[in-house]
């Protein structure tokens, strides 16, 4: 009797140590909405994006000459940089800010862990590489595969950070990779694939990310 019960203490004892390591090693508090909201706010600056680069607003309305952007400027080749730099630092804002609210929400002694930092930076390496990389292509007037590239980093960081965090962000990571990859091949669509990889691919994974673990 003494034996059974000295045997259901210790593997009480290691069900708290599993699960105190599971807290530690993975933030599984990333909010579905926030995913959502940066679909949006990808969506907009497209819209944007799409309406000031054209070289005349009224052609809008004529699918055959759409993928005749102008970017042909210093002035407009600055905007488009820093749109760019604006819109990641909002939407890393937004789910960092976001996630947080959610992890305080749900465990108030939340704080910052070693796993979370090594999260951090495997995903802000490999977008930080992407965007020196983008930049630098957009300033010397390449403007061919940047979108590709975009779609290409952005799911790679996803990916290298996924096993630290919750696992289903590495589909929204491969659904990334793969979409810049067809990107690739694909002349003169550059702009639907940015488009969709950044607009609808982050509102379509925020729904079924909140539907399917009923995070807000």
């Amino acid at each position: 009797m003494e034996a059974n019960r000295n045997q259901q203490e210790a593997l009480s004892a290691l069900n708290d140590i599993k699960e105190m390591m599971e807290k530690t090693s993975r933030f599984k508090h990333i909010s579905g909405w926030s995913i959502i909201i940066v679909g949006i706010y990808a969506t907009i600056a497209a819209a944007l994006a799409y309406l000031y680069l054209l070289p005349h607003p009224a052609i809008c309305c004529f699918p055959e000459v759409t993928d005749t952007f102008a970017i042909n400027t210093p002035h407009r080749t600055q905007l488009i940089v820093w749109l760019a730099v604006a819109l990641a630092a909002l939407a890393f804002t937004t789910v960092c800010l976001m996630s947080l609210f959610r992890a305080r929400k749900h465990q108030p002694d939340f704080s910052i862990t070693p796993s979370i930092r090594r999260a951090l930076i495997n995903f802000i390496v490999p977008m930080v590489a992407g965007g020196i990389l983008c930049t630098s292509l957009i300033l010397q007037g390449h403007y061919g595969l940047t979108s590709s590239i975009m779609l290409i980093f952005y799911g790679l960081a996803l990916i290298n950070c996924h096993h630290l965090t919750t696992s289903n962000i590495a589909i929204l990571g491969y659904a990334e990779l793969i979409l810049g990859l067809v990107d690739c091949f694909m002349v003169n669509h550059d702009f639907l694939c940015w488009f969709l990889g950044f607009g609808i691919f982050h509102i379509l994974f925020g729904i079924y990310f909140v539907v399917r673990n009923n995070k807000g």
